[in-house]
């Protein structure tokens, strides 16, 4: 069964960002991380930064992560989204990519 994630941001500014949200691993074990990038085709190959949380617990209960992004640009939209790489069978699966745009 699929990891679920879910992620959101709070806390715009000119140039940071927060965000969080909760991703459920559904009983795999593997690292949770965020791609982002002004360019809305994301990909794990294809993203400018990357901010990984750690490993999630091997259990079927929503986990919480965030992140601050820093040194971002001015009036810029940028989009994210919430990677689960899956250890067991060595896949990677993919929240929504959402976006925000800095003020």
């Amino acid at each position: 069964m699929a990891t679920t994630l879910s992620a959101t941001t709070s806390t715009i500014t000119s140039s940071s960002a927060t965000i969080g949200g909760t991703a459920n691993p559904r009983g795999s074990t593997g690292v949770i991380g965020l791609i982002v990038s002004t360019s809305a085709n994301l990909s794990i190959s294809n993203y400018q930064m990357f901010f990984g949380w750690g490993n999630l617990t091997a259990n079927n209960i929503a986990q919480p992560y965030y992140a601050t992004l820093t040194g971002l640009a001015s009036g810029t939209t940028y989009y994210y989204q919430t990677v689960f790489w899956n250890s067991a069978n060595a896949t990677y699966w993919y929240g929504s990519v959402l976006s925000f745009t800095t003020h």
